[in-house]
């Protein structure tokens, strides 16, 4: 069933992963979530339209905080075809799906661990976080990824007195697909 994720032509095998994403309200860090609905949007100012994806933060200090990432698969830029196709193929390999699968129902109640990177707005210099990459929660303990209460990440082997070392990013200077 071809759902709202559905984009034709596109070579799963050969995007690359991760991308970034959309602004939302968490600090940047590690946040369990869980995908809780599918939208299909226009943008007030036109252009094409866009799938808004809603989850919501579960176990740490923001449980039941929500927020949206963004794909743009129908963008005129194609960078910005790219990072959606980027995004929703970290997005699928973290529920333990393959990539490209295209029915969203599949995605619903899914739990991933939310990387959120700090980044500054190149058009209004104003600071934004953006939704960097999913990562599998299996995996992501299995790696020695662990989420502490505050979306801090906590490195077993990184961090010599085991304490949580709070996850950042150095801003980003442009946004690839404002070229």
């Amino acid at each position: 069933m071809a759902g709202l994720m559905h984009v034709d032509g596109v070579d799963w095998d050969n995007v690359d992963l991760p991308g970034s994403g959309q602004g939302n309200p968490l600090p940047p860090g590690f946040w369990p979530a869980v995908v809780t609905n599918f939208l299909e949007r226009t943008p007030k100012s036109g252009g094409a339209p866009y799938i808004a994806m809603e989850m919501k933060v579960i176990g740490t200090d923001h449980d039941g905080a929500t927020f949206n990432d963004m794909f743009h698969f129908r963008a005129e830029n194609e960078v910005a075809r790219r990072i959606a196709q980027s995004r929703a193929k970290s997005l699928a390999i973290a529920c333990g799906l393959p990539a490209g699968t295209d029915d969203e129902t599949k995605y619903l109640g899914k739990e991933v661990i939310v990387e959120i990177r700090a980044a500054v707005n190149k058009r209004t210099g104003e600071p934004v976080k953006n939704v960097h990459a999913y990562h599998n929660v299996d995996r992501a303990a299995a790696d020695g990824i662990k989420v502490g209460p505050t979306g801090q990440l906590v490195h077993g082997s990184d961090s010599a007195d085991g304490q949580a070392a709070k996850a950042e990013a150095p801003p980003v200077k442009s946004k690839p697909w404002k070229k």
